[in-house]
């Protein structure tokens, strides 16, 4: 069976963490202008992440209570928001059967 998957606006709703959950990994689409002037047609980008409640840290300070967020890797993993703000995003597809 053919799983349909369509980009959803963040403008229009955002993902529902299932019950007993605390974050769902989703997939994303962000866009940078900086990157897009440098490389024009280039800026947007597709990426995992997550969705879903992560303890503030003084490094993002002005996060909401749920929020896309990406691993920052460093002296320590951290999460924190996206770099870029998201515009869209999808469920993950469901893996291929093997």
């Amino acid at each position: 069976m053919k799983q349909i998957v369509e980009w959803i606006s963040v403008k229009d709703r955002l993902p529902i963490i299932p019950e007993g959950k605390y974050a769902i990994s989703v997939l994303v689409v962000t866009f940078d202008s900086t990157y897009e002037e440098l490389n024009p047609g280039h800026g947007f980008e597709v990426s995992i992440s997550s969705y879903g409640k992560y303890q503030k840290s003084e490094l993002f300070e002005e996060s909401k209570e749920n929020d896309f967020t990406t691993m920052y890797y460093g002296k320590d993993i951290i999460w924190g928001p996206t770099g870029d703000p998201v515009l869209y995003w999808m469920y993950m597809p469901e893996p291929p059967k093997i």
